[in-house]
């Protein structure tokens, strides 16, 4: 998808050699070329499945000139064979279909505001200047062009639209109004003093999160469009404050791929009343819908979600030997209330191994560890520590609705897997991180590769481990071992797995310091930073934000990551070579939890039962700190700080 500029001398890829801007509702490239300036803004609407692209184009010279400025893109309308996508003109639009694509039937729409727009569908006749040709394709385009004749020192606006719509009436409909701006208001605004973090929260991640994650949950790395169960569950954590709604609305999405054992889809599309995803062996997915509400309830004193019906899925269950399948499900005649589903879903998770450890069967939240405990004897200390928070939390709500008798259980099973973890995980300095199917350990000083994982270390402190100098013990063996300060990366474990090495799953596969494989992985690295704040050292969690903050890599002159400043990186690479390389930038969940962290753990604004409160020790580096809150019509600001 591109802009092209046609001369007498050839083609020009405008996005490709201009500046770029990028704004709160559009992204602007200004270029000159062959005395021609160009500005081009791009902007989507709040709403409608439109894209317009604006183009002034000024003839800077003495000259007459002539140019063709075409909109082209190379459609796919479907994962399979672009090829069977149909073309027609109506009116003024190129009008696309696949009828290959028989789950999202719609029609995409190419337009111009010029009465004579040229039309091409056919790459190899589109370079060659012929326009007009909407035979069937194999070497297929769309392109919408129109003519450009500039005296010296005229301008021209061209305008091009690209729209989708189920029906094609919808389509002529969508491309004719004129929608208002897509903009993202930061219901929370802060200022420390650090345009580089103030920047972060205000306006970079709230993008990120309610843009990429919640709304299109896409990005270059990852086209997808899927939900994920675990992760846009998290997501919707961070705007519990400024938007409660949208978590009560993924809630209860959520809660509806649940199948009447316990388990949930791990991934799924909406296909009309039909959801198509994966159903896994993955045992963390579930315990995320629990620890949500629970963040849910504690927050908004909403507990009238707790006794909304939703349905279940009808589906076999995962037969054994089978990890995971991909099928359409629908929705069953049963329905419980959500209370019911979080019952169902800690209790499928409370499955216990030989060191009365949580089993992680087809992994936990490393998806990479997919072989650990796929026999079914393989435990994990980290899905142990997180299922003590997550019960914690839980039974906080069951004593607001008056099941103190589960409450009791879960907390006794909380004291249970404590005990287990300190007497069975605790290694001198460090936390292991599971024990595979053969009862042998990983992330054990003693072992070869992964002596160290992050997770464990973090959750120690974050899933009340008992013993407050073994956690702190843990932790500075993770800063010693995992923050690698020259290079700006904080380490998911080390030493990385290499191909020698047992397969414990596809993260063996990954090269030495890519991804989970040594890599940084920032959802991590966030959890880190988080316990370190729960523990008190806020000085060092602050130093580590800055150091994984992207804008303020970029202001000190670091430009080893190589990607946009305005977005966080879901990993950074430690490889040889390539130490502190961002990668999977736009789409990552790391961004939901960063803004957690920084505006409910470092800067200290919470929330309980609706009501608002600062509960802040700043570290050292933020002297105060305001934050404004826009909630119902009304704005609160707190201060605190040292002149406060």
């Amino acid at each position: 998808e591109t802009l092209y500029l046609k001369t007498d001398s050839g083609f020009y890829d405008i996005p490709s050699v201009s500046e770029a801007v990028f704004g709160r509702e559009t992204a602007e490239y200004y270029a000159l070329t062959e005395g021609l300036g160009i500005k081009c803004s791009v902007a989507v609407p709040q709403s409608g499945s439109k894209k317009t692209v604006r183009v002034i184009i000024e003839n800077k010279t003495s000259d007459e000139k002539s140019a063709v400025l075409s909109y082209y893109c190379e459609p796919m309308l479907s994962s399979g064979n672009p090829s069977a996508i149909k073309y027609e003109i109506i009116g003024n639009m190129l009008v696309l279909n696949n009828s290959e694509n028989t789950d999202f039937t719609g029609s995409m729409g190419l337009s111009a505001n010029s009465e004579k727009s040229l039309f091409a569908t056919v790459r190899s006749a589109f370079f060659a200047g012929e326009f007009e040709n909407l035979g069937n394709r194999v070497n297929g385009c769309a392109a919408v062009g129109r003519e450009i004749k500039l005296k010296a020192g005229e301008k021209a606006e061209a305008v091009f639209t690209l729209c989708y719509a189920r029906t094609k009436s919808a389509l002529r409909m969508i491309n004719l109004l004129d929608l208002k701006p897509r903009r993202i208001d930061s219901k929370i605004t802060v200022d420390t003093g650090i345009k580089s973090l103030d920047l972060l929260v205000n306006e970079f991640l709230p993008n990120q999160i309610i843009d990429a994650r919640l709304n299109m949950r896409s990005g270059f790395y990852q086209c997808s469009g899927a939900y994920g169960f675990r992760d846009q569950l998290q997501d919707s954590l961070a705007v519990i404050m400024t938007y409660p709604e949208k978590t009560a609305r993924q809630i209860l999405r959520s809660a509806a791929v649940q199948f009447r054992e316990g388990d949930a889809l791990h991934w799924w599309h909406c296909v009309g009343g039909v959801r198509k995803g994966i159903r896994s062996r993955y045992s963390d997915d579930v315990l995320w819908l629990v620890y949500c509400v629970s963040e849910y309830v504690l927050k908004t004193g909403d507990t009238e979600i707790l006794k909304k019906e939703i349905p279940y899925l009808d589906g076999e269950p995962l037969s054994d030997g089978e990890n995971d399948r991909y099928s359409e499900y629908r929705f069953s005649d049963k329905r419980e209330s959500l209370l019911m589903h979080l019952f169902r879903a800690a209790d499928k998770a409370l499955e216990f191994g030989e060191h009365s450890l949580l089993l992680m069967q087809g992994g936990d939240w490393n998806d990479g560890m997919n072989l650990v405990g796929i026999r079914g004897r393989g435990e994990s200390v980290w899905l142990s520590e997180f299922a003590c928070a997550v019960l914690t939390k839980f039974s906080e709500v069951l004593g607001k609705t008056g099941c103190f008798e589960k409450a009791e259980k879960y907390l006794g099973t909380v004291k249970k897997l404590r005990q287990s973890i300190d007497l069975n995980a605790f290694e001198n300095d460090r936390y292991i991180r599971a024990f595979d199917d053969s009862s042998e350990k990983i992330g054990s000083k003693e072992g070869k590769s992964c002596r160290i994982d992050i997770l464990t270390q973090s959750f120690a402190s974050l899933g009340g481990m008992p013993d407050k100098k073994k956690i702190r013990t843990a932790l500075e063996t993770a800063e010693e071992l995992l923050c690698d300060r020259q290079n700006g990366i904080i380490r998911l474990l080390s030493p990385a797995f290499d191909t020698d090495d047992k397969n414990i799953g596809y993260i063996t596969a990954y090269p030495e310091g890519i991804r989970e494989n040594g890599g940084q992985y920032t959802h991590a690295a966030v959890w880190y930073i988080k316990a370190l704040i729960k523990e008190g050292f806020r000085d060092k969690a602050f130093e580590l934000i800055q150091m994984i903050n992207p804008l303020a890599r970029y202001e000190s002159g670091d430009k080893r990551l190589g990607t946009e400043p305005y977005y966080l990186c879901g990993d950074v690479l430690s490889a040889r070579n390539y130490e502190g390389r961002g990668n999977w930038s736009i789409y990552t969940g790391s961004a939901a939890w960063l803004y957690t962290v920084i505006v409910e753990d470092l800067l200290g604004l919470k929330m309980k039962d609706g009501s608002f409160y600062l509960e802040s020790a700043l570290p050292e580096k933020i002297k105060n700190v305001t934050l404004t809150l826009t909630a119902d019509g009304k704005k609160t600001v707190f201060k605190s700080g040292k002149n406060q």
